[in-house]
């Protein structure tokens, strides 16, 4: 394609010196094979007609300001739509390195290479300078529906994709006709990926290349690997952002003694709370993020130079499932020193290191040790199950320990002995009143400078905060 005046001119005067040697075959008088001077001249018509044809888009695209809208809001070949534009709007690459605020040469090597090493966010920067220019407004309300699948192939759903990255969304009535910008969604998505345009529009897979080290986490039968590894990397990277607006939290030094960390919360605040334990890991210089995404994994934790980030996602309102969530990946923080950590199920009675931070989480939340309070509840049920509502509450107001976190370990414990009493225990648990995304977002606001994220940044932590009740 001819993408400049000078390429132009070339491609004309081509023409001049194709037209004058197919002139001397035509003319010719040497004794040269009647078959191989034929396929000469048929060659050199067809370079030619390319020529020719080249030669009547560019002057068409130009001389009619032919803009390619359609091609350019749905991404339909949008490098070479690209050109096309800049050539309909009859700029030079010199004008249009102008109107960008790059280079001439920039613009030079991203035609020459159709822009194949162009990041979405550009993309969408330069789509929206070329409507502009024809006074057109970027709605970005395009479907992404061919681009789904592809994205789907490797752990990232339609749900996904459109709660976590499309900032720009329409929604009709009742949630229907729901509308998502292409451009914008992509922008996001390849930021958080790092994917080049041309790593999403051509007809090659994509891949996961940038799984953080040191992950590790054990996959329980049935869940998949690649929707894992997709959610691991999207939380790394928002660890990275928390990581970038906490810096001036000072690091403290983290008690190892489950048992003085109780006695610090309780001194501190009064009272054991999902908020109060929220804050104190937080003066720790230990930021948490909640995240309201269904399933994959139940907490994180990952290691970011000298400080940890904590990420957690439960289903449930139970206050004591979230708080012993929290104290079971601070035992991960404790004991990994190097290592990212991924909680896939904090109950795992199979997994040594799950089974120790566990009793750790309760120790914390119990302030005494947590299997013999345990044995004791079992003990006054006298080995009934039906018996054992009624022994947790009294061994819990014998204690002086909370009922709900009682009851969640000894499920706990007992799940690990093949019994179950999830159901009993259920009953008495207690309910936060907020939604503990929003308790997790009001402590980050608190010690958060979001000054230092870009715009692109700050839209992807403001999704990832949402919750999936404001969707």
């Amino acid at each position: 394609m001819i993408t400049n005046e000078y390429q132009y001119k070339i491609s004309k005067a081509n023409i001049k010196k194709f037209q004058n040697l197919l002139n001397e075959l035509s003319n010719t008088k040497e004794n040269i094979d009647s078959l191989l001077l034929k396929a000469q001249i048929e060659a050199i018509k067809s370079q030619i007609n390319d020529i020719e044809e080249e030669i009547f888009q560019y002057e068409d695209i130009k001389n009619n300001e032919k803009v390619p809208i359609d091609d350019l809001l749905s991404f339909k070949k949008i490098p070479i739509s690209l050109i096309k534009a800049r050539i309909g709007l009859n700029m030079t690459q010199k004008e249009f390195a102008e109107l960008l605020g790059v280079k001439e040469q920039q613009i030079q090597r991203w035609e020459s290479t159709e822009y194949a090493s162009v990041s979405i966010s550009r993309i969408h920067e330069i789509i929206k300078i070329i409507l502009k220019k024809k006074n057109i407004i970027l709605e970005n309300t395009i479907p992404l529906n061919k681009i789904f699948k592809k994205l789907n192939e490797i752990g990232l759903n339609k749900e996904f994709i459109i709660n976590r990255f499309s900032s720009n969304k329409e929604i009709g009535e009742k949630k229907r006709n729901l509308k998502v910008s292409n451009i914008d969604t992509l922008a996001n998505i390849s930021k958080v990926y790092n994917w080049q345009l041309n790593d999403i529009l051509s007809g090659n897979p994509l891949e996961l290349v940038n799984l953080p080290q040191y992950v590790t986490f054990k996959l329980p039968k049935g869940r998949k690997q690649k929707e894992v590894h997709a959610y691991t990397i999207y939380a790394n990277y928002l660890a990275l952002l928390i990581d970038s607006i906490t810096k001036s939290i000072p690091i403290q030094e983290i008690p190892e003694d489950p048992y003085e960390i109780h006695k610090l919360i309780t001194n501190q605040y009064g009272e054991l709370s999902l908020e109060n334990c929220a804050d104190f890991i937080w003066n720790l210089g230990i930021p948490i993020i909640a995240l309201d995404d269904p399933g994959v994994f139940n907490g994180a934790c990952f290691r970011i130079g000298r400080r940890y980030v904590i990420i957690l996602k439960q289903k449930t309102l139970f206050e004591a499932r979230w708080m012993f969530d929290l104290f079971h990946e601070l035992w991960h923080i404790i004991m990994g020193k190097e290592k990212i950590h991924i909680s896939i199920d904090p109950f795992n009675n199979s997994n040594e290191e799950e089974i120790r931070a566990s009793k750790f989480s309760a120790a914390v939340l119990l302030g005494k040790n947590p299997q013999k309070i345990a044995e004791k509840c079992i003990s006054k049920a006298k080995e009934n199950i039906k018996l054992i509502k009624a022994a947790i509450k009294n061994v819990a107001m014998e204690e002086g320990v909370r009922i709900d976190v009682l009851a969640n370990y000894l499920a706990y414990r007992l799940d690990q002995q093949g019994q179950k009493i999830w159901g009993i225990t259920q009953k008495l648990q207690v309910e936060l009143r907020k939604n503990p995304v929003i308790i997790f977002k009001k402590i980050l606001l608190k010690y958060s400078n979001l000054k230092n994220l870009s715009q692109p940044d700050f839209n992807i932590l403001q999704m990832a905060l949402e919750s999936r009740s404001d969707l």
